[in-house]
Formats: structure tokens, sequence, C-alpha cells
């Protein structure tokens, strides 16, 4: 550099002759100047340049083991360039290089198989720095999925539910039982159940749970017993309800009528049950229930030929709110046996004479009677004793 009032119009450099105001210099030695201005006139410099003046920072390499991501195997190498005086010695060229001839010029790459891969960068001033990473077989290993599977408790339909939970799975994973998509299958017969874990990779897991009749058997015995109420709408009717255990699940209802319905009105008499379907299939049948409805109501006194008349008691028979039986008959006796009163016909009573053929009535005293007739429930008896008092 020349220092003047007058322009400089040439410059001389040696060793090398250049004749330019600035050189580019890459080997230590003394060099030098001579600067002429337009006067003729020059002016020397020197400057003695030494190989640790030539010598700039190296850069160097870092190299990231990114591991799988998820499925696949990544490794990363970055170049960071020297700095000296504020100038940066930017990287030139970076490479990859790899086992069975492998390369790359990217930062990121993906690496399958096992071996040393070295990451090589070179600066503008021609300087190097590497790095490496080294891969084993146990490196690429995927993660084997887990399946474990839990069995409920069965539910208001004998039916057991299975869940599938994964573990140790990349995003993504389905689940199949058979050809049933999902971790969720509902069952309800014995047999062996397997599901299918297969995550984002590919990867494939499985478990199965077999399951014998035992699994759908209720521990818990079901209980039946038949309410029976009067049916206010009808004169003979009664209404019979099936009544089941506390914790009972129910699944259905079989009357001996053959009904199905937990309810049912029955307007005749007869023996009557109910078969109840519940916990898982167990079935269980209640007493025989006896629904004889007639109910013969005899009195023990009467007052044949009242004088006050007033129809209470005037004749002896019995009394029914549901006459609903057949075969009829009604008999009464004296205290000798001497039969005095007999009848077919649930309308016809006794009068208080002999075979009620009218005249005298017969004496006070206690007699003897017996009622015989069939209904529903097959043949009924009865028997007792009126006592016959004129007034």
């Amino acid at each position: 550099v020349g220092m003047t009032s007058i322009p400089l119009n040439g410059f001389l450099w040696g060793p090398g002759g250049e004749q330019t105001a600035s050189i580019t210099i890459t080997e230590p030695g003394i060099y030098s100047v001579t600067a002429t201005d337009s006067c003729d006139r020059e002016v020397s410099a020197s400057l003695d340049i030494t190989a640790a003046d030539l010598v700039t920072p190296p850069p160097s390499v870092v190299v990231t083991d990114l591991g799988l991501d998820p499925c696949d195997y990544f490794i990363e190498g970055v170049g960071m360039p020297g700095v000296a005086g504020g100038v940066t010695f930017n990287i030139a060229q970076a490479q990859w290089t790899g086992p069975n001839g492998f390369n790359s010029f990217d930062n990121r790459i993906l690496v399958t198989e096992p071996g040393t891969y070295t990451y090589d960068v070179t600066d503008v001033c021609g300087n190097t720095a590497s790095g490496f990473v080294t891969l084993t077989a146990e490196d690429f290993a995927l993660p084997q999925p887990i399946v474990d599977i839990t069995v409920s408790e069965l539910d208001g339909n004998c039916n057991r539910v299975l869940t599938a939970n994964g573990s140790n799975f990349t995003p993504e994973a389905t689940f199949t039982w058979g050809n049933t998509n999902g971790p969720i299958l509902g069952v309800f017969e014995p047999g062996t159940y397997t599901n299918t874990l297969t995550d984002g990779c590919g990867q494939v897991g499985t478990a199965s749970v077999t399951l014998t009749e035992a699994d759908f058997d209720n521990p818990n015995a079901p209980t039946v017993r038949i309410d029976a109420q009067d049916d206010p709408d009808s004169e003979c009717g009664m209404i019979l309800t099936a009544v089941s255990g506390d914790g009972d699940i129910v699944q259905g209802y079989l009357w001996s009528t053959g009904e199905t319905t937990r309810t049912i009105i029955v307007e005749a008499g007869g023996e009557v049950s109910v078969t109840l379907t519940a916990n898982c299939d167990q079935m269980v049948t209640s007493e025989v229930l006896n629904l004889s409805l007639v109910d013969l109501q005899f009195p023990n006194i009467f007052f044949p030929q009242s004088q006050n008349d007033d129809g209470i008691n005037n004749t002896f028979g019995p009394e029914s709110s549901c006459p609903m039986f057949s075969n009829y008959r009604l008999e009464v006796y004296n205290r000798w046996g001497k039969l005095v009163f007999e009848s077919d016909n649930f309308d016809l009573r006794w009068a208080g004479s002999l075979m009620n053929q009218g005249g005298t009535l017969m004496e006070e005293d206690v007699y003897l009677w017996q009622a015989t007739y069939d209904d529903a429930a097959g043949s009924q008896s009865q028997h007792g004793s009126i006592t016959l008092v004129r007034r």
C-alpha cells in the first residue's frame, strides 16, 4: 500500500512479478512491492509471511445417532466451519460414506444395514474433518409388540367381553380377532380366541385365551315363585306373576299354560307352574300352584220357615262366589244315619222338611251333611254339621 498525495499508477510485486494492487499468496516467504506514482517516483515495502501466518482454523464435525423414527434408522452429520479474525472458512463439501459403497451428500441419512458410517467435510481452504458412527444389527431391531387379553364378567346376556391391550409397539397399530377388527370382542360360547396386533412397522404380536363351558356358567342358581292375586275385572279370574330371586338375570318365562310373559291372567281353576330361564340358561320351575277357584261355604245353623221371614238362613246349602264345578251332590243325614235330603243341583237347597216334600219340618236337631263335586283340580269333598232351629 503506497501512501502519497499523488495517485499511484503502478505496482510490482516480488518475487512473483505481479502488477496488481493486491495478490493472493499460498506459501511462506518475503513478499515485497514497489509502487510508482504519476511522477515516476517509487516507494517500496516488504512483508515476511511465515507458515504459521498461512494456517486457517479447521472445520469440525458433529455426528448424531438419531435411532429409529419410528421404523427407519437415521443418522445425521453437521460440519462446523472454522472461524478466525472474524473470518468464517465455509464448508465446501460434506459427504457420508459407508458399507457396500454407500455414499450420500445429505446431512440426514436413512441407513438400512449395520456398519461404520463416516461423515467427511472439507472447507474452502482444503481443511478436512470427519466423524463416524458404528451400528450393529441390534440397533436395527424393531420393538416386539406385546398383547395382553382381559376377560370381563358375564353380562346380562351371559356373554363375556374380551379386550386386547397392547404395549411396546409403534404407532398406527391394528388389532384383529380372526375376521373381526378392533381390540374388543364379545363372545358367548367356549373356544380359543386369538388377537393379533400389527404395529405401524409391520411387527406382529399375538395372544390367546381359552374359555370353557364353566366360564359361561353363572354360579348363582335362579329361584322363582308365583304371586297370585284376584282379578278385579273377573269373577273367577286370578292374576299370576312370576317372581324371580334378587340378582337373577332373567332370560325368559314359560308357563304351563304356554304363555311366556311374566304376568298372566287365568279364568279357570287348575294347576299352574312357571319355568324361569335365568343366569346364563339355567332353568328352574316353581312349585305347582293349585288354582281351585271353587270355595264352597256352608252355614252351621239355619231357620226354616222363620216367622220373621228375613230371608237369612231360611234354607241350607252352599254359597260360592265362583261356582265353576260339576258333578255336584249334597246329602243330609239325621243322627241315626237316615238320608233326609239330597240334591244334584247347586241351586236346590234343603228347606228343612223330609226330602223337601213340604209338610211338617224335621225336628230341631243337629244333622250331618256331605258335599262332593269336581273342579279343575279334581274331585273334591266337604262335610260338616248343620243345626236346624224352629222359630
